[in-house]
């Protein structure tokens, strides 16, 4: 796992948080995720994930500058010749908004990128003092699976403009029917409040599944909690560990369960 964290004009934030995405990681000598695209409209890369053997399609698109950019995922992808467009086998992306209505590109934007060879975490925040602000935050790619042989494990999940269809949902490439884009439940523990005993701020891993499968995995990286007693933008400690607290703003649909998120730092 790497983390990110920083402040950029609009202009520049799509490249920079794709720059971390695409970057050759601390220790490593080549990058986990490769540009496949021939053209940048396409905005294809890929991983082979952890254990070396998946193909693991995600979609990064420059978009509305000063407003928003296009993320997704995808179940495969074939490159075109140089400067033509390639073929995507079933595609589906969202628009990832740091404001409502586009604004100046000189402003500043809030981002984390919380990136490993399996999936990347996205958080996005325009400025609080202009109107329409978005606190957005994206889950994108291969979470923690509980069948290692389950190559259609990938999801995108979206706080704040998520689709109507995955308002508390998780969604997923295929279920176990080959179904596309198919809508999972969350499940988790509710914590009644923060601090718990001890002190303690309580992580909620989110599992997810569906009737007729049980449970097929949980988020890595990425965890609810209750909001009492968390402010959105600080780092809090959890036995050790650091994560960014972030509030979700109650805007459209969020697809996670909780409205207070934790994003792991170290």
């Amino acid at each position: 796992m790497t983390y990110y964290t920083g402040s950029v004009p609009a202009r520049n934030l799509f490249s920079t948080i794709l720059g971390h995405i695409t970057a050759v990681q601390p220790g490593e000598t080549t990058s986990w995720w490769k540009k496949e695209s021939s053209l940048d409209a396409d905005g294809a890369y890929t991983s082979v994930g952890s254990s070396g053997t998946e193909r693991i399609v995600l979609v990064f698109r420059e978009a509305n500058v000063g407003r928003e950019f296009t993320a997704g995922f995808a179940r495969d992808y074939t490159p075109g010749a140089v400067n033509t467009a390639g073929a995507f086998d079933n595609i589906t992306t969202s628009q990832v908004k740091y404001f409502t209505a586009t604004q100046n590109q000189d402003i500043v934007i809030t981002y984390d990128v919380n990136v490993t060879k399996d999936r990347v975490i996205i958080h996005v925040q325009g400025d609080k003092l202009i109107s329409g602000w978005q606190n957005t935050v994206v889950y994108l790619g291969m979470p923690i699976r509980y069948d290692s042989t389950d190559k259609r494990c990938v999801v995108f999940a979206q706080s704040e403009n998520a689709a109507a269809a995955y308002n508390s949902k998780l969604n997923f490439l295929q279920d176990s029917v080959n179904a596309m884009f198919k809508a999972y439940d969350w499940k988790y523990v509710d914590s009644p409040g923060n601090p718990s005993w001890g002190n303690n701020y309580f992580l909620e891993t989110l599992h997810f599944g569906i009737v007729g499968e049980g449970l097929r995995g949980e988020l890595e990286g990425l965890y609810g909690t209750n909001p009492t007693g968390m402010v959105d933008g600080d780092d809090i400690d959890v036995l050790g560990e650091r994560y960014k607290v972030v509030i979700v703003q109650n805007y459209i649909y969020n697809a996670f369960p909780r409205t207070a998120l934790l994003i792991k730092k170290s």
